[in-house]
């Protein structure tokens, strides 16, 4: 018996369990005899002091049950627990050091889906911390939350998988703590938003794959201008299976998503962008799926300008539209020449209560090359911080 332990005799393990080599308790109970890891996969708990009766052992400190035969639990908080083969020889009662399932990863990969579809933050913190000590790449961990988050919510793309993406985005610059910390909290995000959710099915394409690109954006635009979603997601995949490369297939879907003003609050552009950054960490079969996801969510999409908050006191909308149209004729500059606008006075007015002062002075900045998304970035954070409640000058 090369390298497999031995375990002493049955009427050694009459007595009661035994604590073998390698963590590994052997029971002898229905007269049969059962090796298991003799750690709790819940927390931890040493389970040859746990209760054994009618094929169940009970660990005490939070009471999860196992079968002794399978190491199966009936708390899927708990985790299974791992099996070892076992062998008499003359008497003796060997036991494999190895446990039945050797394949880890398919393991740990199993359990973080199951995390995952029962929504259980210790089974996923686990799975993931199981993963990446097995060395499977931390981007390959998120693409299984992306792939399971696009097709199990019928509602579609969501903030959960906008955290998870935004996590992954920042994994390279991240210790091994903070990486296990972000794809936790993005992926129990993802779980916590598709629990309930039912599982997405998508439509067919057209069966025509020929139709131009140019009609095909048009075609999409009109869906979601009426709210079709269906259509629009045909129309989509119909691109999508065309082979239309992705900056034709991101402004399509973004014009659609800017053909009215500040659709669910600036939500649906920035899902967008998210969408497709996360395209890099799954493989192309499962594009589709990621970007059709992304149509549901404007089925009732709220849009500005039919609030009653951009109307009155002051109407946002028409100065807007207007600044839009100088914008379009004259063209943005993007020289480094002024437009005789203080910074000071842009700042001051960025932060204050008269949308349309903000309005004018930014369409000026534009024109004048003085605007970037960098110093509008730096005026938020100088602004407003993320420690504190409320935003301080």
């Amino acid at each position: 018996m090369n390298g497999w332990i031995q375990a002493g005799t049955v009427d050694d393990l009459r007595e009661g369990p035994k604590l073998i080599k390698g963590g590994i308790v052997v029971f002898y109970h229905e007269d049969e005899v059962h090796a298991l890891d003799n750690r709790c996969p819940h927390l931890g708990f040493p389970l040859h002091m746990g209760s054994l009766c009618n094929g169940i052992l009970t660990c005490h400190w939070h009471h999860a049950r196992f079968d002794v035969c399978s190491g199966g639990t009936l708390d899927p908080w708990a985790d299974d627990v791992p099996v070892h083969d076992i062998t008499v020889q003359d008497s003796l009662i060997w036991v494999n050091p190895k446990s039945r399932n050797s394949n880890q990863v398919q393991l740990y990969k199993d359990r973080l889906l199951s995390g995952l579809e029962q929504n259980i933050g210790l089974v996923i913190a686990k799975a993931i911390v199981g993963l990446m000590e097995a060395g499977v790449p931390d981007t390959e961990i998120a693409a299984i939350g992306i792939e399971f988050g696009v097709k199990q919510r019928r509602q579609g793309w969501g903030s959960g998988l906008t955290i998870l993406t935004a996590m992954a985005n920042v994994l390279p610059k991240l210790d091994k703590q903070g990486r296990i910390l972000a794809l936790f909290q993005g992926l129990l995000h993802t779980a916590r938003e598709s629990a309930g959710g039912g599982t997405r099915f998508l439509l067919d394409p057209l069966p025509d794959a020929g139709v131009s690109e140019e009609r095909l954006t048009g075609w999409y635009r009109d869906c979601i201008e009426v709210r079709d979603t269906r259509g629009a997601e045909r129309v989509l995949l119909t691109a999508v299976q065309a082979g239309t490369d992705k900056k034709r297939l991101f402004s399509m879907m973004s014009m659609a998503a800017t053909d009215h003003f500040y659709i669910n609050g600036g939500h649906t552009l920035d899902f967008h962008n998210k969408a497709f950054e996360s395209l890099k960490y799954v493989g192309h079969e499962q594009h589709q799926y990621v970007l059709a996801s992304l149509v549901p969510m404007f089925g009732n999409a709220s849009r500005s300008e039919e609030l009653h908050s951009w109307q009155s006191p002051v109407n946002l909308v028409q100065p807007i539209k207007e600044a839009f149209e100088e914008l379009s004729q004259k063209g943005v500059s993007t020289g480094s020449g002024g437009s005789g606008i203080d910074d000071e006075a842009l700042f001051q007015a960025l932060l204050g209560d008269d949308p349309l002062r903000t309005v004018h002075m930014l369409k000026d900045a534009l024109l004048g090359g003085r605007l970037c998304s960098a110093y509008l970035a730096n005026c938020r954070i100088g602004c407003f911080r993320t420690d504190r409640p409320f935003p301080y000058a």
